[in-house]
């Protein structure tokens, strides 16, 4: 099973975003037949091609940006990771959380660690972008730190379930932090439950984490089968048996009623 999900709701963002920097009419007319290509896969192959042919062309952003969104629609992961850093360093939100989720996705929890930490620095110290509307830009901006605690969070568990002492208390502790604050963000978050029951379950909060991951459960998404399964075990390993499991997940629904 995948670590994430993607996060594709933002990435179309950033694409719709990046400033058009094609000098020529013919940079600008091939940067479109990428852009507007509408068959994903035809899309890549164009981007790519172009990228071959004209690697110092001013619209290679443009192209890269597109080409990040779509192979992340598509969970090709490594080349999410290829082209965002080819495009070097950025202080764009919306990247770093992208790459912050790739990194992820491939097991590499200390760049990824670090990585949404500086998207979640950006979000709280950099200015509206332009010509966004101050309404979008908070649901962006709100959107956002939620993916970025999320996986911070998931991160540090990891992490943390690496080491052992104290050191495995503080990783613990603060994913725990970060989740609790992404699901505050986002109530409807079946990832971040999951990984947050997971998180408390390591810590010894067993009732806690059954709560958790109930919620994981009944809020019915992409998550609830694999959920289901560390539910049980845990409610069981915790409780001997599954009896009042059923009230666990009756009290998972009204809470997030």
């Amino acid at each position: 099973m995948k670590r994430f999900l993607t996060v594709g709701v933002t990435i179309c963002w950033l694409v719709g975003l990046a400033t058009l920097s094609a000098q020529t009419p013919e940079e600008y007319a091939a940067l479109m037949k990428v852009l507007k290509e509408p068959a994903i896969d035809t899309r890549i192959k164009l981007g790519e091609e172009l990228l071959q042919q004209s690697p110092k062309s001013a619209y290679v952003v443009n192209v890269r940006q597109q080409l990040i969104a779509d192979y992340n629609s598509k969970g090709n992961y490594a080349k999410v990771v290829e082209h965002a850093e080819q495009l070097g360093a950025t202080k764009d939100p919306v990247m770093l959380t992208v790459l912050a989720a790739a990194y992820g996705e491939r097991k590499n929890d200390v760049r990824s660690l670090e990585t949404a930490q500086s998207a979640l620095e950006g979000l709280n110290s950099g200015a509206k972008p332009e010509n966004v509307p101050d309404a979008q830009w908070a649901t962006q901006k709100n959107n956002l730190t939620g993916v970025n605690q999320f996986l911070i969070g998931t991160a540090l568990l990891h992490l943390g379930q690496k080491k052992s002492g104290e050191e495995k208390a503080g990783m613990l502790a603060k994913a725990r932090q970060a989740l609790m604050a992404s699901v505050r963000v986002n109530p409807r978050n079946d990832r971040a439950y999951y990984q947050l029951g997971l998180t408390l379950s390591e810590m010894g909060e067993g009732a806690d984490a059954c709560d958790a991951l109930a919620k994981a459960v009944v809020l019915n998404g992409p998550i609830k089968a694999v959920a289901q399964y560390d539910l049980e075990n845990i409610y069981t390993h915790y409780n001997k048996s599954k009896v009042g499991l059923d009230k666990v997940l009756e009290k998972a629904r009204a809470a997030l009623k």
